[in-house]
């Protein structure tokens, strides 16, 4: 957040948007009418197993 970049998840709970974190060390972000961000990608696969 704050100019950095991060891959997360979009998912839904309780009504809420929010992006999950997929990195522990990261927060989710819980998306709300006054967040200014922009989407630059989407990650469709990984090089490494999961």
């Amino acid at each position: 957040m704050n100019g950095e970049l991060t891959v997360k998840r979009l998912e839904r709970e309780n009504e809420q948007w929010k992006l999950k974190a997929e990195n522990p060390t990261y927060q989710d972000i819980d998306l709300h009418d006054d967040l200014d961000m922009v989407v630059w990608g989407v990650v469709t696969n990984v090089i490494h197993a999961v």
